[in-house]
């Protein structure tokens, strides 16, 4: 049986489906903390969400504000090669995580 997407979600989001399947990507004072965020900012998480140590405890987890067009790249330069089979430096990634100096 095809259910017409719309509709699926019209009822799914609006029910909780969408904060039941998030639910372990969220901590304590989440919403607080992404409020000020505007449409061209993101979370950076270090270590990344998909890592057994975030997972371990998400609320210890450093998060940064970061542009999209910064997150994007991040993403990019971490992607392996297939020809070269190396990866890539992972300075701006670390560097956004980087203590901040007062």
């Amino acid at each position: 049986m095809v259910v017409p997407h719309e509709p699926f979600l019209m009822v799914w989001i609006p029910s909780g489906g969408l904060q039941e399947s998030y639910e372990i990507l969220l901590w304590d004072g989440w919403r607080a903390e992404v409020s000020p965020l505007n449409g061209r900012q993101e979370l950076s998480f270090y270590p990344p969400l998909w890592s057994a140590e975030a997972r371990q405890d998400l609320s210890a987890t450093s998060r940064h504000a970061v542009s999209m067009a910064e997150l994007l790249g991040l993403s990019r330069d971490r992607v392996v090669t297939s020809t070269a089979l190396t990866r890539v430096s992972s300075e701006p990634f670390e560097r956004a995580h980087a203590p901040r100096r007062r």
